[in-house]
């Protein structure tokens, strides 16, 4: 995980919003690697942790959200495509490949036939972060979502997912920033301290204790 981290740290310094845009495609195929901990790493790293909060929210919904929605709606369509056309036999017998089981998607269902909401509940889906994208994608291809809706509702959805996380990595950074600084002041604090120390250490051996010898 940590060489990952890197890896990104350095693939963003390098691409920008484009590799933000990747990503969510490569996330979104890989799916070994979970949306929420990856876009939290982009605004740890891509956000500076010196703005302050509507900067900082304008920055990840521009350089981030935008292009983050895009790649994962763009990648997405791998899983719906799937789903669409191979149906239960296909997600039976491949689904465990992508981390979908056809249990996950019937519970899916059931809440959504139960509950009787309408494509809201897709995007509602999509924007929270802890629930998983991948399944979502394959529930939408199973019920024959139509492509257009699916896109739309996807792409709004997935820019509040990546505004949440983006925020939460760069609160991170600011609160890592200001730790940081805490520990430089401690660090100036420490060593103003050692110094006075020693020049009265070496004050009293030198000065003190020769004066006591001369005069003894």
């Amino acid at each position: 995980m940590e060489d990952f981290l890197f890896i990104t740290k350095d693939f963003l310094i390098e691409y920008g919003s484009v590799a933000v845009f990747l990503s969510g495609i490569i996330e979104e195929i890989l799916f070994v690697i979970p949306s929420s901990p990856l876009f939290m790493a982009v605004g740890f790293f891509m956000i500076p942790a010196s703005l302050s909060f509507w900067p900082a929210l304008l920055m990840v919904l521009t350089k981030m959200a935008i292009w983050g929605a895009l790649g994962i709606t763009i990648g997405s369509f791998l899983t719906y495509g799937l789903a669409y056309w191979g149906g239960k036999p296909l997600i039976k017998k491949y689904g465990k490949f992508i981390g979908v089981s056809w249990d996950k998607v019937e519970k899916m269902e059931n809440k959504y036939s139960k509950t009787k909401i309408d494509e809201l509940g897709i995007l509602f889906f999509r924007a929270i972060p802890v629930l998983p994208i991948t399944v979502v994608s394959v529930f939408c291809g199973i019920v024959r979502l139509s492509w257009k809706t699916f896109a739309i509702y996807t792409f709004l959805g997935t820019i509040v997912r990546v505004i949440i996380t983006g925020m939460i990595g760069w609160y991170a950074g600011a609160a890592y920033r200001a730790i940081g600084d805490q520990f430089d002041q401690l660090e100036l604090y420490s060593t103003i301290g050692l110094g006075i120390l020693l020049l009265a250490g070496f004050y009293y051996f030198f000065v003190v204790k020769k004066n006591k010898k001369i005069n003894g």
